[in-house]
């Protein structure tokens, strides 16, 4: 069990607690441990082995003890306790924008309400109203909510779902008999949310990669066995397929799963053309065996086509493109020079400048820029005019002590409802760029949200628009918008569009970035990191920009640093 899985314990913990009225100080207590946990470098499995769990900051004996008994036995026996005594549905209704666990609990107790079922029909029947500070606009952005909710389940986050296929993935690669076992699927694909994972296992022992799935340590449940397919569901609530096969079949399999059905079909309309079949094993013939991705490529070759990555198979010309030999050399990782969009504990992030940088650097990228939030955002410790040439001056003084790195000052500066940013002109010109961004005030109309938009990247100080929706995948819609304006004003105005890498957000949709690359907009693909480990999501803005078509000249932060900002001047 991960540091991750250990604190969302907790925090459901502290939160079933709420719901139940527990004593305050100790819902705090676990929230607390919850925070800390997750922010910890090292894993916990070493802190309990070397008997240091009591000795971390916030966690006294009471909290100790139930994480060791939970890290021996995998279970946390008060969450145990909590979740026999607080109905379920009372922690789904707190998914609810609006609804926070105090108001759940008056729901409870006063109407009797335990499920989100009884919560619509309540709703339906007007009795919401009854409650005091519960009023019509409530009941309709409750119901609004039940249908958001009920429209995002059973999906998941990328990042989660490669995390668990890719843990799944190494358990079942160190079974005897597994000669290769491939990531397939929705995730293969690169969707930002995904519905199930498939895993395609090259083995001639099939009863062992049976058990092996068994005895996988993040496994809930097997559902369903076949001839030659496992069906499962992972601790985390994923649904994964595991389809065993010979290894000659993995490249015609993985071809097979990776899909999507669109692009399945159009490459089968090209086999029919040339009287061959798609399935056919010696289309992925290639004398010595190689892995399967490497061998499914022959499989395109055959049809005098490109290799297509897997990222762009969805049945929107690729096809056409790879037998004109137009398809592009896809962004990768190591083509970016630095990254931009980073929080510090200057704001609402958790590290300092000095060891934001330092990481960037380790990570061998040769720039980073810093943007903390700008003063509006109270919330989130946003930055004074004083605090942020504070900040500025921290900032000229590292660099002095950088050989081969630079930190750009920059800001996060919110985009107001009238659509100016957040400073004077003069303030943001000392900069060396800006990200506008919406932080507030969603429900406008499509065409004032444009407009909103437009008016910001209008002002002479704006460098990049960023996270354009406003989406939280499986949490909120983006605000209504008008993005071929808005592409159009970038053009008109040199402002660059953010890929925001938080695997939450992966903002611009990677359907938009298609016209991006036509209209020749630069394309920054930022990781938003409040900590160092948010430096990851680099790699889901990677895999979006790829679905997105992008090769490296189309993304910005794949420049050097001088480069870059003569594009602002």
């Amino acid at each position: 069990m991960d540091n991750s899985e250990v604190a969302a314990l907790l925090a459901e913990t502290a939160l079933l607690m709420e719901l139940a009225g527990s004593n305050p100080f100790k819902i705090r207590s676990f929230r607390k441990a919850a925070d800390l946990i997750s922010a910890l470098e090292e894993p916990l499995a070493t802190v309990h082995a070397e008997g240091r769990l009591q000795k971390l900051p916030g966690v006294g004996k009471g909290i100790g003890g139930e994480l060791a008994g939970l890290l021996e036995s995998g279970k946390l026996a008060v969450l145990e306790e909590l979740r026999e005594k607080v109905p379920r549905g009372l922690l789904e209704m707190t998914r609810i924008r609006g609804l926070g666990p105090a108001k759940v609990k008056k729901i409870h107790e006063t109407l009797g309400i335990s499920t989100l079922g009884e919560l619509e029909y309540a709703c339906l029947e007007n009795r919401l109203m009854t409650l005091k500070g519960f009023g019509q606009k409530t009941q309709i952005s409750i119901m609004e909510e039940l249908t958001r909710l009920r429209s995002y389940a059973g999906f998941f986050h990328i990042d989660y779902a490669l995390k668990a296929l890719e843990a799944f993935l190494e358990h079942l690669e160190g079974c005897p008999g597994v000669i290769e076992a491939v990531i397939s699927g929705d995730p293969r694909r690169y969707l930002e949310v995904v519905r199930e994972g498939i895993l395609v296992v090259g083995s001639e022992d099939r009863d062992g990669v049976r058990k092996a799935c068994d005895t996988f340590e993040g496994m809930a449940e097997v559902v369903a066995q076949g001839e030659r397919s496992i069906r499962c569901r992972l601790r985390g609530g994923l649904p994964v397929e595991v389809i065993v096969a010979d290894p000659d079949e993995l490249p015609f399999l993985l071809l097979e799963t990776t899909g999507s059905s669109a692009h399945l079909e159009e490459l089968a309309a090209r086999a029919a053309q040339k009287g061959v079949t798609l399935g056919d094993r010696k289309m992925a013939a290639t004398g010595a065996r190689k892995r399967a991705a490497e061998a499914e490529k022959s499989i395109y070759e055959t049809l005098d086509l490109a290799y297509v990555p897997p990222e762009l198979r969805e049945g929107a010309g690729e096809i056409e493109a790879a037998a004109r030999g137009k398809l592009v050399d896809l962004v990768a990782a190591e083509d970016l020079k630095g990254i931009l969009h980073v929080h510090t504990e200057w704001s609402d992030g958790h590290e300092s400048i000095a060891t934001m940088a330092e990481a960037a650097r380790d990570l061998g990228y040769q720039f980073l820029g810093i943007t903390d939030h700008s003063r509006t955002a109270w919330y989130a410790n946003g930055l004074s005019i004083e605090r942020l040439q504070e900040q500025g001056a921290e900032i000229a003084r590292l660099n002095a002590e950088f050989e081969g790195f630079r930190i750009l000052h920059g800001v996060e500066s919110d985009i107001l409802p009238s659509g100016d940013l957040d400073y004077p002109q003069e303030v943001l010109e000392e900069l060396d760029f800006v990200i506008a961004s919406v932080h507030s005030s969603f429900r406008m109309d499509r065409d004032t949200m444009t407009a909103r938009l437009i008016k910001a990247m209008e002002h002479p100080a704006t460098k990049v628009l960023g996270h354009p929706t406003g989406r939280l995948l499986l949490g909120r819609e983006g605000y209504p918008l008008d993005m071929q304006a808005v592409l159009e004003a970038a053009v008109r105005l040199g402002v660059m569009i953010e890929i925001n890498a938080n695997p939450y957000r992966l903002d611009i949709d990677w359907r938009h970035l298609r016209r991006c690359r036509e209209l020749e907009i630069p394309i920054l693909i930022n990781p938003d990191a409040h900590r160092i480990e948010g430096f990851d999501d680099v790699a889901y803005g990677i895999g979006i920009a790829r679905k997105g078509g992008l090769d490296a000249s189309a993304v910005a932060n794949t420049l050097p640093v001088e480069e870059l900002l003569a594009l602002w001047r």
